[in-house]
């Protein structure tokens, strides 16, 4: 209930307001340390700034976070503005299907609304904890046309997906537990998605990574790539390769914009990083 109230009310007020409101939650969030040791325990794992830096880009973090939650509850029949590049790239995922690479960077639930309507889009998902929660974003992604693949039993959906053409897109920036495989990310070790990246590697088919982030002027930059890049040796190697070179397409995006990847807030490099200490 109290999320529909907040969505209601996020949708009356004017983007603005609604922005600057989101803004001034994150920075109370962060205030309050909502979640900040396991976000401040990741910052110092990987080194990507000196103390003072790392502190910045928390603050920013919070205020970003904040701002990209109040369009999610925002989103409806209508989107934010977005400026979409490589339009292009839509018609190849038409025509050949695709794998899409998708990480919690920026507004990735922007993405269901903006592709949904112009290619067969799929989603492989973990469940939200919260059932109610699962059941409110798995209505917003039908109302976009995107079918949800929970990611328990995906292999075989996925195959089918593919092999008639469609697009399957997944968030692979979390530690997957023991689905998963050991590769680098952000220069540390980290249990990486490898079905994945096996699937890409059996079927041959695109692999697009997308991202949405939300420019100084309100404008989202939506920007899809197409990977190339072409693993070899056995099937073992190739995966392990295809698994490093996801981890780097979005470690890169991380690096450019840290205060807008929202896996700070994941235990992301467990068992590698002691989060006892950040509960």
């Amino acid at each position: 209930m109290a999320l529909r109230v907040f969505e209601a009310l996020a949708r009356v007020l004017p983007r603005s307001a609604a922005l600057a409101i989101g803004a001034g939650m994150g920075r109370l969030a962060g205030a309050l340390g909502i979640g900040r040791r396991i976000v401040a325990a990741n910052f110092a794992h990987v080194s990507l700034g000196d103390e003072a830096q790392n502190r910045e880009w928390i603050r920013a973090l919070y205020r970003n976070m904040g701002r990209y939650v109040m369009d999610i509850l925002r989103s409806g029949p209508g989107v934010p503005p977005y400026r979409l590049q490589n339009e292009h790239l839509i018609d190849v995922v038409r025509e050949q299907g695709a794998i899409i690479l998708v990480g919690h960077f920026g507004n990735f639930e922007l993405l269901a609304p903006v592709f949904g309507p112009l290619i067969d889009l799929h989603v492989i998902v973990k469940p939200q904890h919260n059932p109610y929660v699962e059941r409110w974003l798995d209505h917003k992604r039908r109302a976009c046309g995107i079918e949800t693949v929970y990611q328990k039993n995906a292999a075989k959906r996925a195959l089918s997906v593919l092999r008639k053409k469609g697009a399957l897109a997944a968030l692979v920036d979390q530690n997957p537990g023991p689905d998963g495989a050991e590769a680098p990310f952000l220069g540390k070790p980290a249990q990486t998605v490898r079905a994945f990246a096996g699937l890409q590697d059996r079927l041959g088919v695109p692999a697009l990574s997308v991202y949405a982030l939300l420019a100084e002027d309100g404008v989202y930059d939506i920007v899809p790539e197409l990977v190339t890049f072409e693993p070899s040796g056995d099937d073992d190697d190739r995966i392990r390769q295809i698994q490093d070179h996801h981890n780097e397409i979005i470690g890169t995006w991380v690096r450019e914009h840290p205060d807008h990847w929202f896996g700070w807030f994941h235990r992301r490099f467990r068992p590698y990083l002691d989060y006892s200490r950040s509960d």
